[in-house]
């Protein structure tokens, strides 16, 4: 019985040990852009972690004279990861469900870089340094702020 009991408890060792929570895995390679807020790397999608951005399609205001501020957003960060090995890390699942990662290109944070020029929002559960950002852009009026009040 006690052979028994240590087998049991040294199996759960090892399967605790081989599966961890939610991994922090590391994807590398060029990034394709799908949206203002969301890459694919390796075959693998992502939502930018930290930022909530704007539809392809979506338009915005500057003045009286609607533009298309999602395609500028969607441009943006496409001038971010040209010809540069992109690095996201996992962070889990968004509240939909869908993949969201720290992506960095050149070290610098993706998600971070669209909110501080104005193309995203902040995620209000992102943290402060990305709210920061997002009130310098507006303040700034720069990215689809500029036709703000």
């Amino acid at each position: 019985m006690r052979i028994g009991f240590r087998i049991v408890l040294a199996m759960a060792f090892a399967f605790v040990a081989v599966s961890p929570a939610r991994a922090q895995e590391e994807i590398r390679g060029r990034a394709k852009v799908i949206s203002a807020d969301t890459l694919e790397v390796s075959g693998r999608r992502y939502r930018l972690f930290g930022i909530v951005g704007p539809s392809k399609d979506q338009k915005c205001l500057a003045g009286a004279l609607p533009w298309l501020c999602g395609n500028a957003a969607f441009n943006h960060l496409q001038e971010q990861v040209d010809g540069k090995l992109v690095t996201c890390v996992d962070k889990g699942l968004t509240d939909d469900n869908k993949p969201t990662a720290l992506c960095k290109a050149e070290g610098k944070d993706l998600g971070y870089i669209q909110v501080r020029n104005g193309w995203a929002n902040a995620d209000p559960k992102s943290g402060r340094d990305y709210q920061t950002a997002e009130s310098a852009a507006r303040g700034s009026k720069i990215g689809y702020w500029k036709g703000s009040r």
